[in-house]
């Protein structure tokens, strides 16, 4: 999920971020918007960046940012420790079943 705004707009709305690159992004967006219409994205591990969209169609819109991002760095990360939890049950291995 990210947060995108028209650019000079305070008011921005919540999008699903379907494919992440350096270089840009790909959300659902019901609406579409105009090709070329600037915008910024506010991605999480990142923050805002600003771009424009490159393409619009089905429900869907492409954003081409202005500067390349780290597109790791807004990945969720996995575990926050490095042991196992203790409500994580142990795997057995399976006996002779007779």
């Amino acid at each position: 999920m990210a947060e995108l705004r028209l650019a000079g707009v305070s008011a921005g709305r919540q999008v699903r971020v379907r494919n992440l690159s350096a270089g840009g992004m790909m959300a659902d967006y019901p609406e579409g918007l105009d090709r070329d219409a600037r915008v910024e994205a506010d991605i999480r591990g990142i923050g805002w960046v600003p771009g424009h969209v490159a393409w619009s169609t089905s429900g869907r819109i492409g954003i081409a940012f202005d500067r390349q991002i780290d597109p790791l760095l807004a990945r969720k990360p996995v575990g926050q420790g490095a042991h196992t939890p203790v409500f994580v049950k142990p795997i057995l291995p399976r006996g002779n079943l007779r």
